[in-house]
């Protein structure tokens, strides 16, 4: 998946069958040479569970080409629609959605203080654009007996666990889960698309 990011609430995704390694790179010079400001990102290897078990499958079969999910701003979208259109003899449009937010789930448990320092930054506190879900916790947990911080025996003295869901705007919550999945210390899994209607064509599960 390629997302533009911009500074527009709202996202379109284009789930597109085409040539192998094409799509994304013709999308994206199209975009730039129409003037269009923004960075370009796949997405899908960022993180963000979009192929569904139809696709992969379809995928392994049909070597030749693959469905990428195609994530731009609305003020983009129009672009696409006029990109995709014309080349319509490589390229098959699947369906196209729109989202406005994201989220996903994530959790830790380090022993470090200053690794947890590190990572304790970025959920606390969230920066603008997200927000916590109800079954969100960061806390300290220190046993008795320990003699400080600093002490790491195999029971740990001292160890700072988190867990728990975000969610925000798409590209806040990129930014921060790509963040995360650079921290060894951190797991995140359910990385999605939020509140979209399905515009044309089949919806995919999520």
């Amino acid at each position: 998946m390629v997302v533009l990011l911009s500074e527009a609430a709202e996202f379109v995704e284009f789930v597109i069958q085409g040539p192998r390694g094409w799509t994304a790179g013709f999308l994206e010079g199209r975009l730039q040479s129409d003037g269009f400001a923004g960075r370009v990102f796949d997405a899908e290897v960022e993180g963000f569970d979009v192929a569904t078990l139809r696709e992969r499958w379809v995928d392994r079969i049909l070597r030749q080409s693959t469905t990428e999910h195609i994530l731009v701003s609305s003020q983009a979208a129009a672009r696409v629609r006029t990109a995709l259109a014309g080349a319509s003899e490589r390229i098959t449009l699947i369906a196209e959605r729109n989202w406005d937010s994201a989220g996903f789930d994530f959790c830790f448990q380090i022993f470090s203080p200053k690794d947890a320092a590190r990572i304790r930054a970025y959920f606390e506190p969230l920066p603008p654009g997200l927000r916590p879900r109800d079954d969100f916790r960061i806390e300290e947990i220190v046993r008795e007996g320990s003699r400080g911080i600093e002490m790491l025996t195999p029971s740990h003295g001292w160890e700072l666990r988190g867990e728990g869901r975000v969610e925000g705007t798409i590209d806040a919550i990129l930014e921060l889960l790509r963040r995360c999945r650079n921290e060894e210390l951190v797991k995140v899994r359910n990385a999605q698309l939020l509140h979209g209607d399905a515009t044309s064509g089949p919806r995919g599960a999520r």
